[in-house]
């Protein structure tokens, strides 16, 4: 049974609250695509499944298969699901006989079809599924119900399991663990393979494994709140989806001081934190929008310039009680590669939102590695202080700026990609700190290999203030609304006197390699901001640094052109760059036939 009919039922019994929608533990995808037979029976029933992609998170599945009449007749079928969504846990189809056509087992069609019922392949893991067919009353075809099927080679061959390195769902859901709140449920109707999540850990290990959906009905909270050396730990399996609670409760994953998160995913299996509701529908349903689900905030011990000195520290983001910073520029907050956050942005108060990330004073020895951002009701990715690496982030239709930095971040991106699809304000948003621009650790990040791809409603492609040093190299901006470019404030009443952007990079008149931009590539109706109030013409500014630096007419899309020579031969200085990829084109992409988004990231069609 298909997910959405179950939750159908709660659906109408939520009333007046709205709820509606589709989700649950599996992500069925072209991964499950393959033969299911029944083994260790005389009449040896089976099916092909193919799932075709006709678009971010929605897939069509085309299903073929045999079984056996009254008389022992072998009798073949096939039929369509024109609608699967993550977390269905079936393919539902139309059942139509096959006539006057030759068996097939393959992409062979019949030339006849006649409706016959309805069926449902139930997927329990990549290697095991059952089969149901509701017949019409004298249907040739018998009805049956949850036949066991195993994962075959062929369709009339052996059993051939798929591993992890080819499909992550492996194991059968059993039962909600002791660590969680038991079985999801919406007004007392239970939905299939959801388990609750609320409160948090304070030490000990979980796993959050794909064969659950995952429902946060509060804030979760791993580790000590307020402490430095908390050793609890989360594993996040590859496929594993994490959803906000549909009746209104707030949901985040908050990764305390001293805790570490293990959330690694494949590139054929991302970990999603989203709505409740499938991002996409062809039946009307309600669909999810941005702020439904919280947000990713995780909280390190690195330094930041503006948080009161151990044991004490900054509040972090969207809970008061879960500080941030310290003192240990290589601190771990653990492993993350190949994730989404999606829909997020939850409401902190009448003003505020979530970020989709946050990376509150993380440390260089942690890794994030392949991470994405999508329709969040704030900023997308926004870096407090800190000196954490990252590489491969995509930040897609969020509404407040993509990339975002604050209070001494010194750590590097590389291979980043924000594109506004007609959404959102800045695409980097850079500051130091707004009431001490001469706050020590100074943001000073490097950054490489980005594409800001804005809109016309979008506001500013880069705008650096507030003291912010910077060291980019191979950008691509294009497409703001605004302009590609603004550097520093005027003298205002927010921060009492002139902005130090230019008088920290620039003392006494001359450059001191805390703000470089080198080989970067500007495309909007307005290049660069220039007002009377500015300490140093921002035009000049750009154009001394690099001669590589300079507008151009742009190109539709993230990706470059394939003939854009121009935009390759760029070499990265290595007095600078020395521990990223010292690559020698700019933006996020060399081409697209090599994009590094490819499998893992949703909503870039």
């Amino acid at each position: 049974m298909k997910f959405r009919r179950s939750i159908a039922i709660a659906c109408a019994l939520a009333g007046a609250m709205g709820i509606a929608g589709n989700t649950n533990a599996l992500t069925i995808n072209d991964t499950f695509n393959g033969f299911y037979v029944e083994t260790g029976a005389t009449s040896n029933r089976g099916i092909n499944i193919e799932l075709f992609k006709l678009g971010p998170e929605l897939f069509a599945g085309f299903v073929t298969g045999f079984t056996y009449d009254a008389d022992g007749n072998q009798v073949w079928f096939s039929g369509t699901d024109p609608e699967v969504l993550p977390g269905d846990i079936s393919v539902d189809f139309n059942i139509n006989l096959a006539t006057g056509g030759q068996p097939f087992g393959g992409s062979q069609i019949p030339s006849n079809a006649e409706s016959q019922g309805s069926g449902s392949l139930v997927f329990n893991t990549c290697n095991s599924a059952e089969l149901t067919l509701n017949t019409n009353p004298g249907s040739v075809i018998p009805a049956t119900t949850s036949v066991a099927l195993d994962r075959g080679e062929s369709l009339l061959g052996p059993i051939g399991v798929v591993g992890p390195d080819q499909c992550a769902f492996q194991q059968a859901f059993t039962g909600c663990p002791s660590f969680s709140d038991g079985p999801f449920s919406i007004n007392g109707v239970e939905i299939p393979r959801a388990c609750a999540l609320s409160g948090g850990i304070t030490s000990g290990s979980i796993e959050l494994t794909n064969d659950i959906l995952w429902v946060l009905t509060s804030a979760f909270v791993v580790g000590d709140p307020a402490g430095t050396s908390s050793t609890a730990e989360i594993n996040i399996q590859p496929g594993t989806r994490i959803v906000n609670d549909p009746t209104g409760n707030p949901s985040a994953l908050f990764i305390a001081r001293g805790a570490k998160i293990f959330a690694i995913g494949q590139p054929f299996a991302p970990i999603v934190f989203s709505s409740f509701f499938p991002s996409a529908s062809s039946t009307g349903q309600t669909t999810a929008t941005a702020g439904q689900f919280g947000g990713l905030v995780i909280n390190g011990l690195a330094p930041v310039n503006n948080c009161p000195a151990l044991p004490g520290g900054c509040a972090s983001e969207g809970n008061a009680d879960v500080l941030y910073g310290g003192d240990d520029p290589f601190d771990s907050s653990g492993i993350i590669k190949y994730l989404r956050v999606q829909f997020g942005g939850d409401d902190i108060n009448e003003e505020d939102q979530l970020n989709g990330i946050a990376l509150q004073a993380l440390g260089m020895g942690t890794t994030i590695d392949y991470i994405q951002v999508h329709a969040n009701a704030d900023d997308g990715i926004e870096w407090f202080g800190g000196t954490v690496r990252v590489t491969h982030a995509v930040v897609t239709a969020v509404n407040d700026d993509s990339f975002d930095w604050v209070a001494g971040w010194t750590g590097s991106l590389q291979y980043a990609l924000a594109d506004q699809q007609g959404s959102g304000d800045q695409g980097i948003e850079a500051d130091n700190f707004d009431d001490n621009p001469l706050a020590t650790p100074r943001s000073q990040p490097r950054i490489a290999n980005i594409t800001l791809n804005g809109s016309s409603d979008g506001d500013i492609g880069m705008l650096f203030r507030e003291g912010t040093g910077v060291n980019l190299t191979n950008a691509i901006v294009k497409g703001f609304g605004d302009a590609c470019l603004d550097i520093g404030n005027p003298p205002s009443a927010e921060n009492g006197a002139d902005d130090e952007t230019f008088d920290l990079g620039f003392p006494g008149g001359t450059p001191d390699g805390t703000f470089t931009i080198q080989n970067t590539y500007l495309a909007c109706d307005t290049a660069i901001i220039e007002e009377p109030e500015d300490l140093i013409d921002n035009s000049d500014f750009f154009d001394s640094f690099d001669a590589e630096n300079t507008t151009f007419g742009g190109f539709p899309g993230i990706f470059p052109p394939s003939g854009a020579a121009f935009l390759r031969g760029r070499p990265m200085d290595p007095a600078i760059f020395s521990d990223l990829d010292l690559t020698e084109f700019a933006g996020a992409f060399e081409n697209e036939e090599n994009a590094w988004t490819a499998g893992w990231t949703e909503f870039l069609d």
